[in-house]
């Protein structure tokens, strides 16, 4: 049987997505978010979160999939 390692962090559910990322460069990456729950959008760019991507424009490297 096989062991999995816990991931912890000092973050919470009122941690914020900049308090998550500070300190991570993310210039010119791509990120996209999927899901119907509410406030997914509140720390990222308004704009952006409500613009769908209509093709693809180069690779993904960030998925974030709430479900809610």
């Amino acid at each position: 049987m096989s062991t999995r390692a816990l991931v912890t962090t000092s973050f919470t559910v009122r941690s914020t997505a900049a308090e998550v990322i500070t300190g991570i460069d993310l210039t010119g990456r791509r990120a996209v978010f999927t899901g119907g729950g509410p406030g997914i959008g509140e720390d990222a760019d308004p704009a952006s979160v409500r613009r769908p991507v209509a093709e693809p424009q180069g690779p993904l490297h960030i998925l974030v999939n709430n479900a809610g």
